[in-house]
Parts: structure tokens; C-alpha cells; sequence
């Protein structure tokens, strides 16, 4: 049949500083050093819709990750948080110009439609909270959207 075009009308994720981060090492070996070191300083739980709280897995190597050759600014990687193999949010760590400095910035994408809470150092930096079916399935619209294949 035909295809579904999907335009949310905004991206989901706001990027925040991480407080305490490092300097921006110089070269991309470094910096995939320093990602999964903070990316491991973050931890994820899901909330079921039957109240189960589970903690989610941290997949150590990023899902994907762009190095701009020796430039400190743009270097960017997104990590898992798992049950199993299912990714239920994504960590993105980019490295972005502040000023005269380059510093680290983080961002949480939900990956599905229940209830999430990322804490770093066991503080809590990001929540969503469990989306009715009717604002989950088909959402075209919506950044966070759960397309039925039949």
C-alpha cells in the first residue's frame, strides 16, 4: 500500500552540557576513549505497564559514531541502553563548540513507548513517562511513533 511519511515537529531530544566532563581529547581514539567513559558514568531503568522496573543494559560499543579526522568539534555517538537486544532509549554524546572551548554535550532519545529514567552518578537527567497507545501507535506527528507491519 502506501508509505507512511513520518514529520514530527521536533526532534524528541534537547542537548545538555555534562557537568564535571573532561576537556575534549585531541584526536578521534581518544575521544571514543572518553565517550564510553561517560557514557558509563550514565545508567537507564524501564517502568512496565504492569509496574515491573527493570534496569536496561549499557551496550559499551556506540551504535554509531561520526569522527570528523583530527577536529575537535561535531565528534558524535550514539549508545544503547538494551533489555536483552532491544534498545529502549539511545545515549548521544557529541562533542560542540562553547565559546572559545569545545565541551561535552549528552541527549536521551526514547525507543519506546513506556516508562524510562536515565540518572548519571544517580541523579536523575532524564524521564519519560509511558505513552497511551493512542499517542504512541501511527504518531506520525510525534517524535516517539509505533508503526503496525502487517
Amino acid at each position: 500500500t502506501g508509505a507512511v511519511d513520518w514529520a514530527p515537529r521536533d526532534s524528541g531530544v534537547e542537548f545538555e552540557p555534562v557537568k564535571g566532563a573532561p576537556s575534549v581529547a585531541d584526536t578521534p581514539r581518544l575521544r571514543l576513549r572518553q565517550m564510553r567513559e561517560i557514557a558509563a558514568e550514565f545508567s537507564a531503568e524501564k517502568t512496565s505497564r504492569s509496574a515491573d522496573v527493570r534496569a536496561l543494559r549499557l551496550l559499551p560499543q556506540p551504535l554509531y559514531r561520526h569522527s570528523p579526522a583530527e577536529q575537535l568539534r561535531g565528534d558524535i555517538a550514539l549508545f544503547a541502553f538494551v533489555e536483552a537486544t532491544d534498545p529502549e532509549a539511545i545515549l548521544l554524546l557529541e562533542s560542540r563548540p562553547t565559546g572559545d572551548d569545545v565541551n561535552w554535550y549528552f541527549a536521551i532519545a526514547r525507543m519506546s513507548n513506556i516508562a524510562l529514567r536515565v540518572h548519571r552518578h544517580d541523579q536523575l537527567v532524564w524521564q519519560a513517562e509511558t505513552l497511551a497507545w493512542k499517542d504512541a501507535v501511527g504518531r506520525s506527528d510525534k517524535p516517539y511513533s509505533a508503526f503496525r507491519v502487517r
